[in-house]
């Protein structure tokens, strides 16, 4: 499964994401019907509305629920659900869900080509593919009245419970739209760090177009794509790129977004109706509610700075994403939280990272598995690179001197474990020994061996002398 998408672990989160609707259709009771909407249903009654214009073959659509003039309003991804399912003869209605299931697992499949170009292992990066859309904080834990009562007292809210924007699942679950605006920026961040240094045009225009769509979709994620490709140039130059290829590497998707920007703009500023329907302010709640919703995550994702940092061009876009959004969620702008579509993505993936480095570090910490406190069964060797709790190199852990065994003429002090030239030393000199003389056998080694030559060993004997293998 290393370079083959994943489909058990795609229809689990597929499985997961239709449950409430497959549950809610089936409890609805005789003689009513279900509507296909889980949450925010009014918003879902608008893009029904824009599907069935879609249907009637209109490119330019109009919402049906004001009376007041307005100008007509291009939203390609309405239009095209609406022509693609009048073949098919669906509602609107299910072509709605079935748009979100299509784009969902469109997203799923975006998700696992871009973790493929991340160096890292296989296991972390199915763990990263599972943790993405299914990754959630600790606002589940609290009940609909300790939430109330923080919004009341302390303005703070549980983001991953009832904000869609900052939950990969809740916009899985809910708008199709989310879905796709996800997939497009995954593929716009993977075109514009393919370009480096590439004669080749094709990532040039596949991030163009990415941005173009983008800013047809959700506008708002235009915002996000400006500071996380900012963030990512200057993470490039302190690598040591030139900072005009990072910047060149941005021109296709900043003209695209430039001309999606322009028609917005002058929407907005011609039309009353598009003014009040898309300007509608959704500001940022308190900063402790996205800690809430994005704590595991949180703790893990600084142990992946530094794999990010070093992995290349592409985990430096993702640290960049992550960087970015939290200073683009309080800017002075109407539309805040809208930003936030998708950060779960670049968090997830540098707390997948992580989570090894974490590990390691947690068992340093623990003051029982210390080196000062080890076991004298426990296997160490200098020279180990795979042991976390060997000394420094080029030092040497000296035995201590053990009390020989009744009748036995030789003691074998503890030696190191981990090299493979000790293991054939030892043998050798177990077979060149006299038959009187006890065979001195290797204790196994715990860790992984190494090619490594091996530290200085002691073997106490009658007199004791001290040799060495080198």
């Amino acid at each position: 499964m290393r370079g083959r998408f994943p489909p058990a672990a795609s229809a689990l989160v597929l499985g997961l994401a239709a449950t409430p609707y497959v549950l809610n259709a089936i409890a609805t009771p005789g003689g009513q019907i279900f509507g296909g909407a889980v949450c925010l249903p009014y918003d879902r009654n608008v893009y029904v509305a824009l599907i069935e214009q879609g249907q009637r073959g209109a490119l330019r659509l109009n919402d049906p629920f004001t009376t007041e003039p307005h100008r007509s309003f291009v939203r390609p991804l309405w239009s095209l659900v609406g022509a693609c399912s009048r073949p098919f003869g669906l509602s609107a209605s299910n072509a709605y869900l079935a748009s979100g299931a299509l784009l969902a697992a469109f997203f799923l499949w975006i998700l696992w080509r871009f973790l493929l170009r991340l160096p890292v292992s296989t296991n972390t990066r199915q763990l990263a593919f599972l943790l993405v859309p299914l990754g959630s904080g600790i606002g589940w834990i609290l009940s609909s009245e300790r939430i109330e009562s923080l919004r009341r007292i302390y303005q703070i809210v549980a983001p991953d419970r009832m904000d869609v924007e900052s939950s990969v699942f809740l916009s899985l679950l809910a708008y199709p739209q989310a879905a796709a605006t996800m997939a497009l920026m995954l593929a716009l961040l993977a075109s514009v760090a393919s370009s480096l240094d590439s004669p080749r045009w094709l990532p040039r225009i596949g991030a163009g177009a990415a941005a173009l769509a983008i800013g047809f979709v959700h506008p708002h994620d235009l915002v996000t794509l400006a500071g996380a490709l900012g963030v990512w140039i200057a993470l490039e130059w302190r690598a040591g790129r030139n900072p005009r290829s990072s910047a060149a590497a941005c021109i296709a998707p900043a003209a695209a977004a430039a001309v999606a920007l322009a028609y917005h703009a002058d929407t907005y500023a011609a039309d009353a109706v598009y003014r009040e329907t898309f300007g509608v302010a959704t500001l940022t709640p308190h900063p402790f509610s996205y800690v809430i919703a994005f704590l595991p995550a949180i703790l893990l994702a600084p142990f992946g700075v530094s794999w990010a940092l070093s992995g290349g061009p592409f985990p430096r876009m993702l640290l960049a994403w992550a960087v970015a959004v939290p200073f683009l969620l309080y800017l002075p702008i109407p539309t805040q939280r809208r930003v936030i579509v998708g950060y779960a993505i670049p968090l997830y993936v540098l707390a997948a990272a992580g989570l090894p480095r974490a590990l390691h570090a947690s068992r340093r910490l623990l003051p029982a598995l210390s080196p000062d406190r080890m076991p004298e069964t426990s296997p160490c060797s200098p020279r180990c690179p795979r042991n976390p709790f060997c000394p420094p190199r080029n030092t040497v852990r000296t035995p201590q001197p053990t009390a020989p065994s009744p009748g036995s003429p030789i003691t074998a002090a503890r030696a190191p474990r981990c090299s493979v030239r000790f293991a054939s030393a030892t043998a050798r000199r177990a077979s060149a020994a006299p038959a009187s003389s006890p065979a001195i056998r290797p204790a196994p080694c715990a860790w992984r061996k190494s090619s490594r030559p091996s530290a200085r060993i002691l073997i106490p004997q009658r007199p004791p002398r001290t040799e060495a293998i080198s």
